[in-house]
């Protein structure tokens, strides 16, 4: 593979790989050929990582990465396709097969989301609730999802 570009997906950050980098990627990609599966079910997202760049026969080549950042159960997985019009591919890897992949991300001027962090912080921004009588209290998020599903479960 060559003109590789990898991009955050969450923060659009992109930057090309070095041809160092691209050596790496495409000797991961030839020692990892084997256990591919046809992507049966919808992924979670477009994934934490996306590789963009041609393949040898000059068509386009992606790869979208599962780091850690989505749902757990998709950690260490690759989809890919051999060409646009293929079938997309789908393989969950060891921790040991994944570190090249990992290293690609990590430490190379990405920081990784941290969605929990991000989570937390959402969930303690202010919200507004405004009570039938038209009183308005500002709490927390977290408070107003807490009572919004107290209400919905004891109504």
């Amino acid at each position: 593979m060559s003109q590789l570009t990898l991009t955050i997906e969450q923060t659009g950050k992109s930057r090309n790989l070095s041809p160092e980098e691209a050596g790496q990627l495409n000797r991961w990609l030839a020692t990892h050929t084997r256990h591919w599966a046809p992507l049966t079910s919808p992924a979670p997202s477009t994934g934490d990582v996306v590789i963009k760049g041609v393949n040898p026969d000059g068509g386009a080549f992606e790869l979208a990465l599962w780091t850690g950042v989505s749902g757990a159960d998709w950690n260490n997985t690759a989809i890919t396709r051999v060409n646009p019009k293929g079938r997309l591919k789908v393989q969950s890897f060891s921790d040991e097969d994944w570190t090249v992949l990992r290293h690609l991300v990590d430490g190379q001027g990405f920081e990784k989301t941290d969605v929990l962090k991000a989570g937390i912080e959402r969930q303690l921004e202010p919200a507004r609730i405004v009570s039938t009588e038209g009183q308005v209290m500002t709490c927390p998020r977290l408070m107003v999802n807490a009572i919004v599903w107290s209400i919905a479960q004891f109504p």
